[in-house]
C-alpha cells in the first residue's frame, strides 16, 4: 500500500509540474510582447528609382516594432499601427497593418511598415505612434511612442489607411537585416 501511495505521488506531482509550467504559458495573455518600438528616417542614395512621382527618391519613415514570442507556434499574428501626424493645417492619424502566419517561438522578431516620402511631405511629421499585437482576436500587447499616452488618439477621429506600406514595396525590399517572418497575402 505503501509503495502504491509513493507512485501516486510520484506521478501527482509530475502532473502538477506539468501543469503550472506548461499549462500557464500556453494559456497566457502575454505570450507575445512588444519590446521596442521606434521610427527612423531611411534615405537610400544606392536606389535607381524610374519613378517620376514627386517625392520618391526623398527620405522614408519606417516604424519599426520588435516582440516577443513565448510559445511555440502563433498561427497568425497582427500589428497594427497608428501614427499621428502634423502639419500647419492640423492633425490626422495613419494606418497600416500586416500580418504573420506561424510566428516561431522567439525574441526581437522584427515587424515594420514604411511612410512614403510623399505621404510624410503631405500630412506632415509624425509626432506620436501606437502599435497593438493581436493574435487569437485578442489584443495582446501594445507598444507607444512616447510611451503611456495620456489620452487615446488613436480612437479620436477615423486613420486614413493605405498610407504604410510593408517593405516589399519600397526601395528597402533587399535588405537583409530582417527575420524573414511570413506575411499573409490576401
Amino acid at each position: 500500500m505503501a509503495r502504491k501511495f509513493k507512485i501516486l505521488t510520484g506521478f501527482a506531482c509530475i502532473c502538477l509540474m506539468l501543469f503550472w509550467c506548461v499549462v500557464p504559458a500556453a494559456f497566457s495573455d502575454k505570450y507575445i510582447s512588444a519590446s521596442k518600438l521606434k521610427v527612423t528616417q531611411k534615405t537610400r542614395s544606392t536606389v535607381q528609382s524610374t519613378s517620376t512621382q514627386a517625392g520618391s527618391r526623398g527620405r522614408w519613415t519606417e516604424i519599426r516594432l520588435e516582440f516577443d514570442t513565448k510559445v511555440k507556434w502563433v498561427d497568425e499574428l497582427t500589428v497594427r499601427y497608428f501614427a499621428l501626424v502634423e502639419d500647419v493645417k492640423g492633425q490626422d492619424i495613419l494606418y497600416g497593418d500586416i500580418t504573420y502566419l506561424n510566428v516561431p517561438s522567439g525574441k526581437a522578431h522584427i515587424s515594420s511598415l514604411f511612410v512614403h516620402p510623399a505621404t510624410m511631405a503631405k500630412y506632415g511629421k509624425i509626432i506620436s505612434v501606437h502599435c497593438e499585437i493581436w493574435a487569437q482576436g485578442k489584443l495582446r500587447d501594445v507598444a507607444d511612442i512616447p510611451s503611456k499616452p495620456a489620452k487615446k488618439w488613436w480612437e479620436m477621429k477615423p486613420p486614413i489607411k493605405g498610407q504604410m506600406v510593408p517593405k516589399f514595396y519600397t526601395p528597402y525590399s533587399l535588405d537583409r537585416e530582417y527575420d524573414g517572418l511570413a506575411v499573409k497575402v490576401e
